[in-house]
């Protein structure tokens, strides 16, 4: 990333002379001869062009001593994220027998055009598809003679809830193997006679959901989401197929089986849990002859990320304090150290390997003067990685007080070759790719014929950059760890997830004093925004429940014991825009309507919005 070097004097030749005129009274009243000619003047003059050098020169701040400046606070450049979705992968054919694997670290993308580059994905952990073998089927019919049966393999099913289904009728399907994130497919063998007298068949009376226990062991039903056209039945109205993505399941014993299983059930809705008023419940019970269960793929987490596996980074020359630069920076910062290596090898054939460790500094030279603990510091195999610029750094040497060279860990043997085993490269605002956009398998899995995201990835932020840095070091040193002040609460919020965008704490008005409780904080938090360039609602300037309560529990942390917090997306002002534009003729009229439109809903974003695009003012 091109970092713009700070202007640390912006005066020029002319201020410099003018100031060392203003001061000649000072040190010389009986000098009044100004005149460009008088000697004096021309030494003012020749001393401001010097002086106007060494500004010049202060000015060009290298990017490395910027960064180093904030480092030496304790502070970085916040490192690119990376989007992150579910990614479901879709067999050819259902799993039978033999259970399917899904290799860690296989990438998918998005489709690249003329213009556009496919956007790359890799999964977080290996995937396994087990068959769906259904151990227990048993129906819950509340206003039946005998409320709950256990259906076997053989038997017809009939009516599949009540006679007039009832809230908390519902098909239970029990299995032995944990089917959490699979894709699997229910086919209904449904009547077309019955049970669709006045739904919506777009909108049925039903939900599937699977079986976890609370932190208190109690038994717990997680929804799962079905789209209209994952529901082939159309309400249990035809036959067809169910297409269910479970959720993370539990084996657990419920109330109408009491042996754990790993659950899941189709459940009809109370009224309160209808989706919207054109949901309408059921008259009659649907009726179904069988119910045939198959596994045909499953969902893994993926992150906006590309894999380099065993990079060469060079030769070492035997000197302390070497660099090298990995090539595809910057870098992403994995939850665990799986792959960040540094292998060393010695001779020709690379048969002598030695495997370095990543480390965040090269630590502190010992206090025993003992040779033997610092001939074990000075034997460390270890190095530092910057993951913005990419840059490797291998140990390097100082000399003491006394003389003596003390080296801060092993040095590669001269001609000696190094490579990197492994590193994860991408993230970026650009990840946040919309739902069913990952559409290409970009690792060969011979099982595999389609993979797609159900969900928009989010969480993909661009590296930050030095003036966003500059803006923020103030804050740091003034803030650290507490919140005091309108300005500490603001920074901290930003600090406390990457869901939030802008922040304003606002104090009460005069006129607010009768309503508001003494020791209350006001903030107000605007959600991050994917796409400035396209149209918003009301809900994407909302601030979620769940970012909003991690937001409170992150500054209860650090305000003071008195204070109440109180935080809330702020009141937005909708505008309307008519513009009338002349343009040439024989231009692309669409286009050139398009580009307009995403041009004014940037301007108009509340984040990115404005003339210095930092968003426009609260208030």
């Amino acid at each position: 990333m091109a970092l713009t070097p700070p202007n640390l004097d912006d005066r020029t030749f002319q201020q410099i002379v003018d100031e060392a005129k203003k001061r000649i009274p000072a040190y010389f009243d009986g000098w009044t001869d100004e005149h460009p000619s008088d000697p004096g003047i021309t030494l003012i003059e020749l001393f401001a062009w010097m002086t106007e050098i060494i500004l010049y020169r202060q000015n060009q701040l290298p990017d490395f001593l910027t960064v180093k400046m904030m480092q030496f606070f304790g502070m970085n450049l916040d490192e690119a994220k990376a989007a992150q979705t579910e990614v479901t992968f879709q067999l050819a054919a259902p799993v039978t027998q033999d259970k399917v694997e899904i290799p860690a670290a296989t990438e998918v993308a998005t489709t690249q055009t003329e213009t556009q580059p496919s956007i790359i994905f890799s999964t977080e952990k290996s995937l396994t598809i087990y068959p769906a073998n259904v151990a227990q089927t048993i129906l819950k019919r509340q206003a039946a003679e005998n409320p709950t049966t256990t259906l076997d393999n053989t038997q017809e099913i009939g009516s599949l809830f009540s006679q007039e289904p009832l809230p908390d009728d519902a098909i239970y399907f029990g299995f032995d193997q944990d089917m959490s994130k699979h894709l699997l497919h229910f086919f209904f063998a449904c009547d077309p006679k019955y049970g669709t007298d006045g739904i919506d068949t777009t909108r049925p009376p039903y939900v599937w959901e699977g079986a976890v226990r609370d932190e208190n062991g109690e038994v717990n039903w997680t929804a799962v989401s079905l789209q209209p056209h994952e529901d082939e039945t159309r309400g249990l109205l035809q036959p067809g197929r169910m297409i269910v993505h479970a959720p993370t399941l539990q084996q657990v014993a419920i109330d109408v089986a009491k042996e754990p299983r790993y659950w899941l059930r189709l459940r009809v809705r109370h009224a309160h849990e209808y989706p919207d008023n054109r949901t309408r419940r059921f008259t009659q019970s649907p009726r179904v002859s069988r119910v045939q269960v198959s596994s045909m793929g499953g969902s893994v987490l993926a992150t906006h990320a590309e894999i380099v596996k065993n990079e060469f980074l060079g030769y070492s020359d035997g000197t302390p304090g070497q660099r090298f630069w990995l090539q595809a920076a910057p870098l992403l910062r994995p939850s665990a150290e799986r792959g960040k290596t540094l292998i060393v090898k010695e001779d020709g054939n690379g048969q002598k390997e030695t495997k370095w460790r990543l480390e965040s500094d090269f630590g502190q030279m010992p206090t025993n003067s003992l040779p033997k603990a610092r001939q074990e510091f000075s034997k460390r195999q270890i190095f530092t990685l910057d993951t913005n610029s990419g840059e490797l750094r291998l140990p390097p040497t100082q000399t003491d007080a006394t003389g003596n060279v003390q080296l801060y860990g092993e040095i590669p043997p001269r001609n000696s070759t190094l490579w990197f085993k492994e590193y994860r490269h991408g993230g970026g605002a650009v990840g946040n790719v919309g739902a069913y956009a990952l559409n290409t398998l970009k690792t060969a899995v011979p099982s595999v014929n389609r993979v797609y995201n159900r969900q928009a990835a989010s969480g993909g932020q661009d590296q930050e950059p030095i003036a966003m840095a500059k803006l923020r070091a103030p804050q740091l040193l003034h803030a650290q760890n507490r919140a005091i002040t309108a300005a500490d609460f603001e920074y901290l919020a930003t600090r406390a997830d990457v869901a939030v965008g802008r922040v304003k704490c606002l104090q009460h008005e005069p006129g607010w004093v009768e309503s508001v409780d003494p020791g209350t904080v006001y903030l107000f938090v605007l959600p991050q925004l994917d796409e400035p360039e396209k149209p918003l609602t009301r809900t994407q300037l909302t601030m979620p429940t769940e970012a909003c309560q991690k937001i409170k529990t992150y500054l209860d942390e650090r305000r003071l014991l008195t204070t109440r917090l109180h935080i809330a997306s702020p009141e937005i002002v909708w505008v309307q825009v008519n513009l009338t534009c002349k343009v040439r003729q024989g231009t692309n009229l669409k286009k050139i309507e398009e580009n307009i439109k995403e041009r004014l809903y940037t301007f108009l974003n509340p984040l990115v919005g404005g003339s210095d695009k930092t968003g426009w003012p609260f208030g």
